[in-house]
Parts: structure tokens; C-alpha cells; sequence
């Protein structure tokens, strides 16, 4: 339950009306009911056997999907069943993602600690994740431990011409 206090109008500031709302419970309908027949597939950024600090170089060592990029920490899109960036919706934990003036995300700037686990949705599930999900979704979910004891990663590279990365999660 949860009080809000509102001043009424057309009465002195002492004036105070106190009212309780009650409680309300949103429910989501979980989407593998209304996707049936999709392909989807699973992955996450802490495997050992390709390490890779944005969501660009995971999406590049672990999925057949076409990754355009114009050098290395530079503008990086996405083109899924042959559509464009604009085409496919980014979604984390359900908030699309996507650039409102351009309508696309640069992949090169999702840090891979950004979720726990990565869904890439091939083919339209317009319904679900919005008009501009022509080709495909891609799902970055950050389930994360809250009933566990907090903990912190931090991850270095080095590179040549003098690259560093560093990633701190906690």
C-alpha cells in the first residue's frame, strides 16, 4: 500500500488530503508462448573460449550474423535475415535500446558485462518487441544475484597501438 499526500485546490497549503491507494501487481506474459516456430539462440559473455569486451565482438566469435563495423571501437551494426540496423530492435531487460535519431545501436559501445545472458531472435516478433523488429532482436537480460553476496569483476586487455580496455562489474 502506498500514501500519497495532495494538496487540494482551491484550499490554504494546511489543508491536506491523505489518500491510500492499493496495491497493483503487473504480470508479463512470458514470450516463448508467442513466438513459437522463431529461432532463438542463447549465449553469454563469460565464455572462457571467446573472450570479448563489447556486445560487437560477441555477437562477431559466437553468432552467423552479419556484423558491419567501420574500424576497431568505431560505429558497429547489425543485419539480421538481410535487413538493416534499423531493422532490429535492442533490447535490455526489456527496454528497447535503440537510438531514438537513429534508430539502431551502435554495438560497439554495449560493454559485454552489460547482461548476464544474450538471446539473438531471428525473423519479426514485431508484436513483442515493437514495429521495427523486422529481422530480428537482439535480448541482453541482467538477471543478476540479489539474494547472493555482492561481487565485483574487473577485466584489463592490452592491446597493440597502445589499446587498454578495462570493465568493472559488480
Amino acid at each position: 500500500l502506498m500514501q500519497v499526500i495532495a494538496a487540494v485546490p482551491g484550499r490554504s497549503q494546511d489543508s491536506l488530503k491523505i489518500q491510500t491507494l492499493e496495491e497493483v501487481v503487473v504480470y508479463g506474459i512470458p514470450s516463448r508462448e508467442f513466438i513459437t516456430g522463431s529461432r532463438q539462440q542463447y549465449f553469454d559473455s563469460l565464455d572462457e573460449r571467446h573472450p570479448a569486451s563489447t556486445l560487437s565482438e560477441i555477437l562477431n566469435k559466437l553468432t552467423p550474423v552479419y556484423i558491419k563495423e567501420y574500424g576497431s571501437y568505431m560505429l558497429s551494426t547489425i543485419s539480421l535475415r538481410g535487413t538493416g540496423a534499423g531493422h532490429t530492435s535492442t533490447l535490455w531487460n526489456g527496454l528497447n535500446i535503440n537510438s531514438s535519431t537513429l534508430g539502431l545501436s551502435d554495438f560497439s559501445q554495449i560493454p559485454a558485462i552489460a547482461g548476464d545472458q544474450f538471446i539473438l531472435q531471428y525473423g519479426g516478433a514485431s508484436a513483442l518487441y515493437g514495429s521495427e523488429s523486422i529481422g530480428g532482436s537482439v535480448i541482453i537480460q541482467s538477471e543478476g544475484l540479489w539474494d547472493e553476496v555482492p561481487s565485483l569483476t574487473a577485466y584489463q586487455d592490452a592491446g597493440s597501438f597502445e589499446t587498454f580496455r578495462s570493465r568493472i562489474g559488480l
